[in-house]
């Protein structure tokens, strides 16, 4: 049986319907370079089992950073602003807590977001200009 691309509850549809519609074409690049460095198994060689999230983040955040400047022209210290106003998409959340050397700068993409990139098959392909040229 083929995998169905949304739930069976049209709401799902509804809400990334909207939550697509809202999102700007570099807010949408920015939660596409994020998956990618969530993904990117380069990192999590070096992770030790039990670390958190927040310590897996912290391996690629300079990368991810850098690659935002670079891809996106966004400047280190406007990041902040840009993944504030994803995570009132519900698509990115920030690490709460107290770390020793955080300061509430991180974060990460939510299950929602997976279910969005999911349900659009934008998760299953490799080159971010790939997926982001599918919603054009």
């Amino acid at each position: 049986m083929p995998k169905q691309r949304f739930d069976e509850d049209a709401d799902d549809y509804e809400d990334f319907s909207k939550i697509l519609d809202d999102l700007s074409y570099r807010e949408f690049q920015v939660l596409c370079i994020l998956h990618g460095f969530e993904n990117d198994p380069t990192y999590y060689r070096q992770v030790d089992k039990d670390w958190n999230k927040l310590q897996i983040a912290s391996l690629f955040w300079d990368d991810f950073l850098d690659a935002l400047q670079n891809e996106l022209n966004i400047a280190k210290d406007q990041v902040p602003g840009v993944l504030e106003r994803l995570s009132r998409t519900g698509l990115y959340q920030t690490f709460v807590g107290s770390f020793i050397d955080y300061a509430g700068d991180r974060g990460h993409l939510t299950p929602q977001c997976y279910s969005l990139l999911d349900a659009t098959r934008l998760g299953e392909l490799e080159g971010r200009n790939e997926r982001l040229h599918l919603l054009l």
